[in-house]
């Protein structure tokens, strides 16, 4: 996106970072300043993501910054309703909810009251391992009902 661009634009949409700018938050400000008006779409609200052994920004980190700035963010995903009510016809049938992001996976799950499996080689794999899921999940305060190492299909 070019800075011609976002002035044009009705809204914000937020996937991700820019390949360019995927390590400067820096940049999102300076991008925001004169559209901070707007109203964003976060569709990821994780902060972060490891692809592979490496960790990474994410959307949400992103959204933190426009978010801090004064501008307005709606968030669609983990752990908004929204995300789990599009996602199926989920009355009346029991749910479980998958991820390795406690302050997203878990936390969505535990706030609609559907079942959670943590994966615990996630994003919280060291924490983990030091202190044990229990101590960890009550850390950011959530409950998961279920611990598998990885998840494959």
């Amino acid at each position: 996106m070019k800075l011609g661009q976002i002035n044009e634009c009705d809204y914000i949409l937020c996937t991700g970072l820019f390949d360019d700018h995927y390590e400067d938050l820096k940049y999102y400000k300076n991008l925001f300043e004169k559209n901070i008006k707007k109203k964003m779409i976060c569709t990821n609200p994780d902060l972060i993501v490891d692809r592979g052994g490496t960790r990474e920004l994410c959307a949400g980190s992103v959204a933190m910054v426009f978010e801090k700035m004064g501008g307005q963010v709606v968030y669609f995903g983990k752990p908004y309703p929204e995300v789990y009510n599009q996602s199926i016809n989920n009355k009346n049938k029991k749910i479980l909810s998958i991820g390795d992001n406690l302050n997203t996976d878990i936390k969505g799950a535990n706030l609609l009251d559907y079942d959670s499996l943590i994966i615990s080689n996630g994003i919280h794999k060291h924490e983990i391992k030091e202190k044990g899921i229990e101590k960890v999940a009550k850390s950011y305060e959530v409950i998961c009902n279920y611990i598998q190492s990885e998840l494959k299909w």
